[in-house]
């Protein structure tokens, strides 16, 4: 296991004393009016920037038209749902630590190719996941609602597989792995409160996670809006 230390990192450091400040400013009384503890579960939309994939597989278009191929074109699919659950603990009335699993979703990335006589693909998909805790700071805007940044950190593992045809040129068949690495994450959101310890919280968030394919440089970066369903335990 690796940990990433980039930009992402640094703006999760900046969350953080940006969370501890948050506890300075007007209070939402959730700690006060239910129990501390509480459960989360949600689900969302997510956009993953491929990077050295994408990169990648665009090149190797290019290469196979200039190969002779009657047509080439990268296979590109960023897009996909998210899913978490896990469970809360307020430290204070604006201060919260979470525990959870988040499936981040997939992406594809690849490039399919024809040929005389033939038609071939070369197609990667990746699939990001871990457990993380999580840091919020909330500040009040209102009775009801609440305003949040949160800062994370996740060991997100993610699980590649590849579905290459053993005729496509530098195709090499099925091939699978998976790479794990301590990443730092960050995002901001909005909370209203119902009646009866029930929550209902929309937010953005930004990770990032290895590709797990060897022989590619950086991580994929994924970005994902997010609904969940609080409830004080």
């Amino acid at each position: 296991m690796k940990a990433s230390f980039n930009s992402t990192a640094t703006a999760t450091a900046t969350a953080i004393v940006a969370l501890a400040l948050a506890a300075l400013l007007p209070q939402a009384a959730h700690a006060d009016d239910e129990g501390r503890f509480y459960a989360l579960a949600g689900f969302g939309t997510a956009r993953t920037d491929l990077g050295a994939a994408e990169d990648y597989y665009r090149a190797q278009a290019d290469n196979y038209l200039a190969a002779g191929a009657l047509k080439s074109e990268p296979v590109i699919d960023d897009s996909s749902s998210t899913f978490a659950a896990g469970f809360g603990y307020w430290l204070h009335p604006a201060l919260a630590l979470e525990g959870y699993y988040r499936d981040f979703g997939r992406a594809e990335a690849g490039v399919s190719a024809t040929f005389t006589g033939s038609a071939s693909s070369d197609v990667t998909d990746y699939r990001a996941s871990g457990f993380g805790v999580g840091l919020l700071g909330l500040v009040a805007v209102g009775e009801w609602f609440s305003l949040y940044g949160r800062a994370d950190l996740v060991n997100v593992v993610t699980r590649y597989e590849s579905f290459g045809s053993a005729s496509f040129p530098g195709g090499s068949g099925y091939a699978a792995g998976d790479d794990t690495a301590l990443q730092a994450g960050f995002g901001l959101g909005g909370q209203y409160d119902f009646r009866h310890g029930i929550s209902l919280r929309v937010d953005w968030q930004r990770m990032e996670a290895p590709f797990g394919q060897r022989g590619l440089d950086g991580e994929m970066t994924i970005d994902s809006l997010n609904v969940f369903l609080l409830k004080s335990l």
